[in-house]
């Protein structure tokens, strides 16, 4: 997954958290990837969204095997990036194995944990969802927009245009006009 419960930490508090999460695995699955495809329709135009969104994060668990480039929360939100494949048990301050960083981009991690939580919330009373869970999500949406006004110019990587490919719908210019109108007086 892109979020971890520990991400979501930093939008909803122990009671909200119980409310949403609850849900089995695959129904919080599908609501990520609700909020991923969401984001993505906003920035496929000119970023590289399989680059942005292709990061697997997880919250810290010792019995659990990592593997070289994918990240790891641990309960305080600080994220790691495992550089070399990990046999559990092992602690995120082995440097032999982890260092403290994430790829992620941190706002397009903010936006995704707005619109994750809104699409959790949203399997319950609308009256029910939290109102700065809905402010936040329109907040996003906004954010969203303003990425592709260029409005706003967070890091990310652009997408890549194949230059060799003569035929690409990029390269050819389609002239459209209306019919010639031919009138008789």
């Amino acid at each position: 997954m892109f979020i971890t419960d520990s991400d979501l930490t930093t939008v909803l508090d122990e009671q909200q958290m119980m409310q949403v999460i609850h849900a089995t695995l695959y129904s919080r699955k599908r609501a990520e990837d609700f909020a991923i495809e969401e984001a993505a329709s906003y920035l496929n135009f000119q970023y590289d969204t399989p680059l942005i969104f292709g990061y697997k994060a997880f919250d810290y668990n010792n019995t659990q095997d990592f593997k070289e480039g994918e990240i790891v929360v641990n309960d305080q939100a600080i994220a790691y990036t495992c550089i070399a494949d990990a046999v559990a048990p092992v602690t995120l301050t082995d440097t032999n194995f982890f260092e403290e960083k994430d790829g992620r981009n941190p706002i397009i991690v903010m936006i995704i944990v707005d619109l994750l939580a809104y699409h959790l919330f949203s399997k319950i009373a609308d009256n029910m969802i939290p109102k700065h869970t809905t402010e936040r999500y329109e907040q996003a949406i906004k954010k969203l927009k303003d990425i592709r006004t260029q409005k706003m110019n967070p890091m990310l990587p652009l997408k890549q245009v194949n230059t060799e490919d003569t035929n690409s719908p990029s390269q050819t210019i389609t002239i459209l006009s209306n019919p010639k109108r031919t009138n008789f007086y």
